[in-house]
């Protein structure tokens, strides 16, 4: 095996291992109880609301009918 298969295979998996703790840490530090928005009949109309009950989507009340 020369030197330049060595290297490849190891540039391989470096990134690999890369990958892998990036991964990781995301899993890490996401929070998986965190509510979330979500799409529901509302005050108003349909849209996407935030948990508090507030609507976060752009919308034109005037656009309703």
């Amino acid at each position: 095996m020369c030197i330049r298969d060595r290297l490849y295979t190891a540039f391989w998996l470096a990134l690999l291992l890369v990958f892998g703790v990036a991964a990781a840490w995301v899993a890490r530090n996401t929070d998986w109880n965190e509510p979330q928005p979500e799409w529901r009949s509302g005050n108003l109309g349909f849209g996407l609301y935030h948990p508090d009950g507030s609507r976060i989507d752009p919308h034109d009340p005037n656009d309703e009918m």
